[in-house]
């Protein structure tokens, strides 16, 4: 495929380009980008070829002709390893390299006809990692500080304000925010009853504000480290684990809340009800949401999205376990208890497990027009280009079908990489099925903690289904990122990666429960608080993304500034998180 081709759709890995990389200006090269210069002795004119590592199984493209006796800058987008090979006339090669070029560097090479020098560090390049050192390290000493705070105040401020929270205990809703469902005397009967006990599970809301907190950091940017940027296509990074955490919390925090309300007379139709109406409401701020920032076009408004699949997964879910939960779940003293919360909820795992059953038939079954049947793959360039208009296989085409080319995401991670033509939305329509597993698995792990009282026993638990389920996904992808029958992937929320975050998710809790709710270790602060109001700050956020003070146009191009800017941003919601608990403010549809 022609590079020039290729330039009309996506910025360019490999890049001639003598203004940039000049030596008088080499400090304004933007981020992740380093320079190459190729030298020529040959006879003839040389072929420059080069890929991002990134794109799997994909055909090297010529990006550039290296004329003899002259020497050719090149631009290299540096955020990920890439792979180049100078070839002479005759197409034989003379030179391959294969790794990362760091940020700001600048290497030179020098070849003939049959050979090329090896590559040579004209400048070193930048520690790009060095300012988020920095921020770890004033992370950690304003902890310290609290800590310290906390421990040697005469007066305790801090507990009584969690204290005054208590009350509240299991009246939370999944999304952090005392329930509105629970009629007057019912909620005022819950919090006389409570606060005999005062067992609220600091450790949840923890969970749920670690998720919203890093979430907004991803969207802002994230420093513009590749390491917080969504995978390419298989795989799984730090930003990929953060909504399917979230989501899984929030099925954890609805089996607290509905158990809560129905043994308050709540009926379960009227519970069924009131959570079809706060999923439908999820799902209209969705797309209320997809319409910011001037994307409001009727012919090309985005339909699916993130708080979308919250609103479906939580309405097929909560109406399962409205009808289904059982109001007493003690353990019973028979030979079998220790299965007890499996053996209360046989009928939902029944429910969930079909609907698992009816994704894994529409992706391996359903025919898809030009594309081989079961195809998971990012179509593009990849396996010579034979399969471009596959991407995501029958997730796309259903996409496509049902919402239409036009309604759906336009710039999906895989276009950058992968060079794709048509869209791609991962949070289409068939992911759904997989994410209503997703929420039931931390249902089963509220399930846990309603059924079990000793600590102890609900962290075994834990671990135990945490183990089981991230095994189920290890085998499935072969215990590999590019292998397997079903790769972890989170555009295509496949089955692995659902059963692979969630086993993630159970670990994690299991840590945060022992530190903060069984050990007493961490105050649980400043995500805590974050966690009290999630879903406002998570709308909020996207709302103010580029007003001041929370944004600003960067005043040069250095990892440092974004980074403390993106900082900036996510520690104003913080502290707007932590006004709104002391006001008892709490947002809730």
């Amino acid at each position: 495929m022609d590079a020039a081709v290729l330039t009309q759709r996506t910025p360019r890995i490999f890049e001639v380009n003598e203004q940039r990389c000049n030596l008088s200006s080499i400090a304004n090269l933007n981020f992740s980008e380093a320079c190459l210069f190729i030298s020529s002795t040959a006879q003839d004119a040389l072929h420059f070829l080069g890929q991002s590592l990134q794109c799997v199984n994909c055909d090297l493209i010529e990006w550039a002709t290296i004329a003899p006796n002259t020497t050719v800058p090149i631009l290299v987008k540096s955020a990920s390893p890439v792979i180049f090979e100078i070839r002479n006339a005759e197409l034989s090669m003379v030179y391959k390299h294969a790794g990362t070029f760091g940020e700001r560097g600048v290497f030179a090479t020098k070849c003939s006809d049959d050979k090329c020098d090896s590559l040579v560090t004209v400048q070193e390049p930048d520690d790009a990692l060095f300012a988020i050192l920095i921020l770890l390290v004033v992370l950690l000493g304003l902890q310290i500080f609290w800590f310290a705070f906390q421990k040697f105040s005469q007066t305790n401020w801090y507990q009584m304000l969690v204290a005054k929270a208590d009350s509240s205990n299991e009246l939370e809703n999944d999304l952090g925010s005392p329930s509105a469902f629970i009629e007057t005397t019912a909620r005022t009967e819950l919090q006389h009853a409570v606060q005999k006990h005062k067992s609220r599970v600091k450790s949840l809301d923890t969970f749920r504000g670690i998720c919203i907190t890093l979430m907004i950091f991803v969207n802002y940017g994230g420093g513009k480290y590749p390491i917080f940027e969504h995978a390419t296509w298989n795989g799984l990074t730090v930003a990929d684990i953060l909504f399917p955490s979230f989501m899984w919390i929030m099925g954890l925090s609805m089996a607290l809340s509905m158990r809560s309300q129905l043994r308050s007379g709540v009926t379960r139709r009227q519970l069924a009800l009131t959570s079809v109406t706060r999923g439908l409401k999820l799902i209209l701020i969705g797309l209320i949401l997809n319409s910011s920032q001037g994307n409001n076009s009727l012919n090309t408004f985005r339909i699916p999205g993130v708080l979308q699949r919250l609103g479906v997964a939580y309405i097929v879910v909560s109406v399962i376990e409205a009808f289904r939960m059982k109001l007493q779940s003690c353990q019973q003293p028979h030979r079998l208890a220790w299965l007890q919360d499996v053996a209360d909820s046989w009928l939902q795992w029944v429910v969930v497990l079909v609907l698992v059953g009816i994704h894994t038939a529409l992706t391996f079954a359903l025919p898809v027009p030009g594309c081989p049947t079961g195809y998971l793959g990012p179509g593009g360039i990849q396996e010579h280009g034979i399969y471009k208009n596959c991407t995501g296989g029958a997730a796309g085409y259903i996409d496509r079908i049902i919402f239409g080319s036009n309604h759906i995401y336009q710039h999906p991670t895989v276009k950058k990489i992968y060079y794709t033509d048509i869209p791609y939305d991962p949070e289409g329509l068939l992911g759904h099925f997989n994410a209503i597993l997703l929420v039931s698995l931390g249902v089963q792990a509220g399930r846990i903690m309603l059924t079990y009282t000793n600590p102890w026993s609900r962290i075994v638990r834990w671990m135990v289904w945490g183990s089981i389920v991230g095994l189920g996904g290890a085998f499935l992808c072969n215990f590999s990122k590019e292998s397997g029958l079903i790769p972890v992937n989170k555009n295509l929320f496949s089955l692995s990666f659902v059963l692979v975050s969630s086993s993630l998710d159970f670990f994690f809790l299991s840590l945060l429960y022992l530190i903060i709710d069984v050990k007493h270790l961490w105050s649980a602060s400043p995500f805590y608080f974050t966690g009290m109001n999630s879903l406002l700050i998570y709308t909020l956020h996207d709302f103010t993304r580029n007003m001041l003070p929370w944004r600003w146009q960067p005043l040069g191009n250095t990892h440092a500034e974004v980074l403390f800017m993106d900082a900036w941003a996510v520690s104003l919601w913080v502290i707007i998180s932590y006004i709104w608990f002391c006001r008892n403010f709490f947002f809730t549809v």
